[in-house]
């Protein structure tokens, strides 16, 4: 059935109601715009349906529901550069069914509610191929996946409410990017359970508050910036629990120009990965821009490359119980504005890095910890460069460390450096190790 032309409408008292089983049926055309008002539900099972063009609108008490199950196929918009519109809309659910969302401006009439619910389906958000009109979403939470797979190619995901996540996932495979990025803007973009996270690209935009992430990540493997460049602007960026993450590339940045705290950084029981090796580098590679504070639990964390420029008032590394990797012989890794990177208990592998930190000084600080660093095989020697004001901060801070490997390792510029002070005074020591805490 092709609805090209036609207008439906219903009663407050008897709510137009739109059924499709064991049917096709396409609405509205390239040219035509078929309206429906005070609908109550568009049910879709065992069928297929298409909304090219047109208006369908739901009742102002109640909205429209459009529930599309068993095995159904849905396609809205995406044939034309105009838009089909819903207004009124309560929400769309999904089950053992595919949504494929290409066009249109989708707004929930309850600002607290959630948009668009799925189990165990197959939903696509925006699409690769032209045409590709508007696509715009806006709810305190677009998205509730529970298993199935979710893509999201492009569109305008904005969050009502700061404590409610954009999209929330569980045992779902994950997919942002592809075509043009997908922008989010709300304190808390994504809270994915177990599953998969792939991110090519995509735009996150959240707020200065330190305590939402913008990004949760349960027991999930993920993957982020492979190629690409996402770019993360925000004061929390991501929270790890558990799983594992491939940080390939991206830009990560404070709200305009925040000098604290810094982003956040926070990864807990996790496998870390940030940079590739450089026979895998083509060009991407993580840049952390107004870098703050970077938490390690548990788990490991390699760093192969990228650039960390911290704030003003100097960034924090701090690790425990952890296998802290800093190790790339063809890309190193850069820090600037560092004032200490700690590691309780836990491995320490400094192989190959380069480290600039404050004026104030740096410290590099192990505490019950295996620490190595340098690299015995190296040519020459790989520096730590940093200048100081006070004779306390040394180069490396070792208390209570259970091993200690130093080799190939040049510590420069351990100096007192006043400002109009002619000679420099070099008395702070580069390593200082205490046997017990």
């Amino acid at each position: 059935l092709n609805v090209a032309f036609s207008t439906i409408v219903g009663t407050l008292l008897a709510p137009a109601q739109i059924r499709i089983s064991n049917s096709t049926l396409t609405y509205g055309s390239s040219t035509f715009n078929p309206t429906a008002t005070n609908l109550e539900v568009i049910d879709v099972r065992y069928a297929n349906l298409v909304v090219n063009r047109g208006s369908l609108s739901g009742t102002t008490t109640n909205g429209l529901q459009i529930i599309i199950s068993e095995f159904a196929f849905v396609q809205i918009g995406g044939q034309t550069t105009t838009n089909p519109t819903f207004a009124n809309l309560d929400i769309i659910k999904v089950d053992n069914s595919q949504l494929n969302v290409f066009g249109g401006v989708f707004t929930a009439r309850n600002p607290q509610a959630t948009l668009i619910t799925a189990t165990n389906s197959d939903v696509n958000i925006g699409r690769v191929a032209i045409p590709q009109p508007t696509l715009t979403f806006s709810a305190s939470k677009v998205l509730d996946v529970t298993g199935g797979t979710l893509n999201i190619y492009r569109g305008t995901l904005t969050g009502i409410n700061p404590d409610t996540a954009i999209v929330k996932t569980l045992d779902t495979p994950v997919f942002i990017g592809g075509g043009p990025a997908a922008i989010f803007n709300g304190a808390k973009a994504l809270d994915i359970t177990k599953g998969s996270l792939n991110i090519t690209n995509g735009t996150f935009t959240g707020q200065s508050n330190m305590l939402l992430a913008i990004i949760t990540l349960r027991d999930v493997i993920a993957v982020i910036g492979s190629g690409f460049f996402p770019t993360f602007a925000g004061c929390n960026i991501l929270d790890t629990y558990g799983g594992s993450l491939n940080l390939n590339g991206g830009v990560s940045r404070q709200i305009e120009t925040y000098q604290t705290p810094g982003t956040i950084w926070t990864f807990t029981d996790t496998i870390v990965t940030i940079g590739l090796p450089l026979d895998q580098y083509a060009s991407s590679t993580p840049m952390f821009q107004g870098f703050g504070v970077l938490t390690v639990t548990g788990g490991e964390i390699t760093v192969l490359s990228g650039t960390f420029n911290g704030i003003t008032a100097g960034s924090t590394i701090i690790a425990s119980d952890t296998k802290f990797t800093i190790d790339n012989k063809q890309n190193l890794p850069y820090f600037t504005q560092i004032i200490l990177l700690q590691l309780t208990r836990g491995k320490l592998d400094l192989i190959n890095f380069s480290f600039s930190g404050l004026t104030a000084g740096f410290m590099i600080q192990a505490i019950e910890a295996d620490v190595n660093i340098g690299d015995p095989t190296a040519l020459t020697n790989y520096g730590t460069l940093y200048y100081q004001h006070k004779p306390r901060y040394t180069s490396v801070y070792l208390i209570a460390c259970k091993s200690v490997i130093i080799q190939k390792q040049t510590f420069s510029l351990l100096r007192n450096q006043n400002e109009g002070q002619a000679v420099d005074i070099f008395y702070t020591p580069g390593v200082y190790a205490r046997a017990s805490p």
